[in-house]
């Protein structure tokens, strides 16, 4: 209480079960909505994939710097140190990537196609990625992975079973 007083420290508490009363969370909330919004008009994301985006675009939102934070980002304030990004560097939301597949026995390609869903936090080290698999649609995380969108370097064997599906709509 007599630091609060000291550097003139305001209490504000909200009302149980009503948080929309703290105005911090509420435009961080609004700024979420808003731009997953936008994210998955974008991207086609699937709506049962909404948590994943929430998830992908609040790590984005605490590795940027923000001016009101003195271009620092909030990363950095809360653990006062500077984030990797090097996972939002190499590849995007939803991205097509293929992944190793080490269960898969020769004469099989070991790559599986995927989507890119974002870093994978307390798992492997930080180039470890969420991956939704495009075949059983089961979220997995794998650190070797490459982009399947590079014309330079097509897997001719592997397939994205929702382009089949686009090939024969637009025959």
């Amino acid at each position: 209480m007599k630091i609060q007083r000291q550097f003139q420290i305001k209490d504000a508490f909200s009302e149980a079960h009503n948080q929309q009363q703290n105005d911090v969370e509420r435009g961080a909330i609004r700024w979420l909505k808003a731009t997953l919004e936008v994210l998955m008009n974008r991207t086609e994301t699937p709506e049962e994939e909404w948590i994943d985006a929430l998830m992908y675009l609040a790590d984005v939102h605490n590795i940027l710097a923000k001016e009101s934070l003195g271009w620092c980002t909030p990363w950095h304030i809360r653990k006062g140190w500077s984030p990797d990004i090097s996972a939002f560097l190499h590849y995007r939301w939803r991205q097509p990537v293929y992944y190793l597949d080490c269960d898969q026995s020769f004469p099989a390609s070991k790559e599986r196609p995927g989507y890119f869903l974002g870093p994978a936090h307390h798992v492997g080290d930080a180039l470890t990625y969420r991956i939704r698999d495009a075949v059983t649609n089961q979220e997995i995380c794998r650190s070797v992975v490459r982009a399947a969108d590079d014309p330079a370097q097509p897997n001719l064997r592997v397939q994205f079973l929702d382009s089949i599906a686009r090939t024969r709509d637009n025959d």
